[in-house]
């Protein structure tokens, strides 16, 4: 029998300021794995083995539930604080985790993937915005690269779990890895009660008082230090300038203040014009959604059916060693996005991760000759690895970089929101489509 792998990656919202902010990601990188080992288990109820079509919509319930999150969370962000909604994030995603690990058939198991979407799209959405509102400009780049480094540490973590439950045959083999999400939710919402809500937000609400002390608590200064006084009247001549432009729209627009137009002003002036609403929106939404089409996501959803497909064995221990190349290559961010501008952090790495996807595609076509001799397994292993050090010093952390620093104020929440949801989008293209793309029998 096959047993249901659950090989979920659940992103870890943030633990404290700056690059404790970025324990979200741990989360996420938890909670996408565990639903493919289930696919290659042993001894699960037969109402959990499905076919490739289904096994598609499973793992796309996830994404679908982050996509629909991330518009809500950036409403809940914008009326209620970023605090606040990553509080709620966190206990949309914790019932989905509970459901998960109580269902004894796949309609419940789906309705907590789905819930737990909703949970992860919210944060991350809201991780963004937070990390990017909260950190000063010099490190900026640097904490938001530390996030994605989270993310691959999750996935890191979530393929040790599965290689550790890979031998147990009951239902325990998928519910110990997803269980594990909890630990990363109980540690954000631990994180969250000693971090101060985002200065910004407060700034766009008129409440100057309440952002300066958090500002104090971010920066670790007292009341009196100039650098506080200095950087909250920079935020909010910022905020005014940018009132006045939405003014201005609206004398000339006859615009009013609706749900719907708050919303319609991502979209407003010239899409050519980078400097316009609607180009912002544009470029946030297209950063996301080629991060998805570079391919990453068909390694770590569908690693374990391509290298079992090409007739590798220990694709666990495998798996485990991409994740460990992953994480290490994404330290050598750190350096590049905050030393580099953040279009030339992602732009020199298109050939080489083209190119070796063509030496991994190369080594895999030559199975369908016959036996594959030892040095295709290494053309495959090499040029996936390789493949993943160019996407991870570039494309990996360069992407949110970018989203989180391009969008002003008045329109932040939902700029990101749609941006993420675009993300989630075509990750959720990808895994429906991906399987019948690569299976036999499709």
């Amino acid at each position: 029998m096959h047993r249901l792998h659950v090989v979920e990656e659940v992103e870890e919202e943030e633990g404290q300021a700056s690059t404790g902010d970025s324990s979200p990601w741990i989360k996420l990188g938890r909670d996408e794995r565990p639903f493919w080992a289930l696919d290659r288990a042993t001894s699960t109820p037969k109402w959990f083995h499905l076919p490739g079509r289904a096994k598609s919509l499973m793992v796309g319930l996830l994404s679908v539930g982050t996509c629909v999150g991330s518009l809500l969370g950036s409403d809940v962000a914008g009326y209620l604080g970023r605090k606040t909604a990553l509080l709620i994030g966190c206990v949309v995603f914790t019932l989905g985790i509970v459901d998960q690990i109580a269902s004894v058939n796949m309609d419940l198991l789906g309705r907590g993937r789905f819930e737990t979407g909703l949970g992860m799209g919210t944060i991350s959405t809201v991780i963004i915005l937070y990390m990017s509102e909260i950190s000063p400009a010099p490190i900026r780049g640097f904490v938001v690269a530390f996030y994605q480094f989270c993310m691959t540490l999750g996935l890191l973590i979530a393929a040790c779990a599965n290689y550790g439950t890979r031998a147990i045959w009951n239902m325990t083999s998928f519910r110990i890895p997803i269980s594990l999400q909890l630990v990363w939710a109980v540690a954000l919402v631990v994180g969250l009660v000693f971090l101060p809500e985002s200065p910004r937000w407060y700034v766009k609400m008129g409440k100057l008082e309440m952002a300066q002390v958090a500002l104090e608590k971010l920066r670790c200064r007292p009341k009196e230090d100039d650098m506080i006084h200095a950087e909250l009247q920079n935020m909010v001549r910022n905020h005014e300038h940018e009132m006045e432009m939405v003014n201005h729209r609206k004398e000339v627009d006859s615009a009013t203040d609706t749900y719907w137009a708050s919303w319609a002003d991502c979209f407003r002036g010239p899409w050519r014009e980078r400097s316009s609403n609607f180009g912002r929106t544009l470029l946030g939404s297209s950063i996301q959604m080629f991060q998805q089409v570079t391919g990453v996501n068909f390694i770590f959803y569908f690693g374990t059916a391509f290298l079992k497909e090409q007739g590798f064995d220990n694709v666990f221990v495998i798996l485990v060693a991409m994740n460990a190349v992953s994480v290490a290559s994404t330290i050598a961010s750190f350096y590049l996005v905050t030393k580099l501008r953040r279009r030339h952090s992602c732009v020199p790495a298109r050939r080489r991760r083209r190119g070796q996807y063509w030496r991994a595609t190369a080594g895999s076509k030559a199975n369908n000759f016959g036996d594959m001799p030892p040095w295709h397994f290494w053309t495959i292993i090499s040029g996936i690895g390789v493949y993943l050090f160019c996407y991870a010093t570039t494309w990996g952390p360069g992407a949110w970089v970018l989203m989180g620093e391009i969008f002003p104020l008045q329109i932040r929440a939902r700029g990101v929101g749609l941006s993420t949801a675009t993300n989630w989008l075509w990750n959720t293209i990808i895994c429906f489509i991906t399987p019948v793309m690569v299976e036999k029998d499709q």
